[in-house]
């Protein structure tokens, strides 16, 4: 059969211990944060690159807290 690619070139340099990072079970903080972001659909990583790409992306109401703000 013919081989088919799904994954792009990398945008960095791939690290050497890539494969081992990458079986590296999640802490449970780790899968915590990985699921809000998806269920927010907000950008998952470092608190300031978060902000930087949802900026970018017009996605700031992902990184609020959800429901009226406190005091109104």
């Amino acid at each position: 059969g013919k081989l088919r690619v799904f994954l792009s070139e990398w945008p960095v340099d791939r690290p050497s211990n890539w494969v081992w990072r990458l079986n590296q079970p999640e802490t449970a903080a780790e899968l915590e944060a990985l699921r809000c972001s998806v269920q927010r659909g907000q950008p998952f990583g470092k608190e300031r690159w978060q902000v930087r790409i949802a900026t970018r992306l017009g996605l700031e109401s992902t990184l609020r807290a959800r429901g009226r703000p406190k005091g109104s």
